[in-house]
């Protein structure tokens, strides 16, 4: 969740926002980074749990797997945990963002959708919840109407028109 990767989907200033927030974790000692270690860890475990909850309710396709994930990210952001917001701060760190990019990929590894639609919904649903925790708390029927969004997306297999969410 890099900076460059938030300006094209969110702008520059939600951008600057999300990283600067993150910026924060860049200098820790040894106790604060096992503490971020930590944190990580139990939102992995978290996610993992939901998600495969959020499976075991997906019908079988061919972007079974992707659309648990964007159901249980949408689940996350409208869930308004205790602890959210130190999640998202974690995973701007670049090293956290590359064993969550690692973790979803293996998770939506079984999927047979179309590589371009799998990395767009998964980008939005991750900058959706980013912005919603660290940015801008969304209305409950925007992140409703992104989460429809993305799903009728992933169901398309390759054959979609760009669209536009507003």
């Amino acid at each position: 969740m890099q900076a460059s990767i938030y300006q094209d989907v969110i702008g520059f200033q939600a951008a600057g926002q999300a990283h600067s927030l993150g910026a924060r974790f860049l200098d820790c000692s040894q106790h604060r980074a096992a503490r971020l270690e930590g944190i990580f860890e139990r939102v992995i475990l978290r996610f993992r749990e939901d998600l495969l909850r959020c499976l075991a309710q997906e019908p079988p396709g061919p972007a079974r797997h992707l659309r648990a994930y964007v159901r249980c990210v949408c689940e996350h952001a409208l869930s308004r945990r205790r602890g959210h917001r130190t999640a998202a701060q974690v995973l701007t760190r670049a090293r956290f963002q590359n064993i969550w990019i690692d973790f979803v990929d293996e998770v939506c590894a079984g999927d047979s959708v179309d590589d371009g639609i799998a990395q767009q919904c998964r980008s939005m649903a991750e900058d959706l919840w980013v912005i919603h925790v660290l940015v801008e708390p969304m209305e409950t029927h925007r992140i409703l109407g992104i989460r429809e969004h993305l799903l009728s997306l992933s169901e398309q297999q390759g054959s979609h028109e760009p669209h536009r969410v507003n």
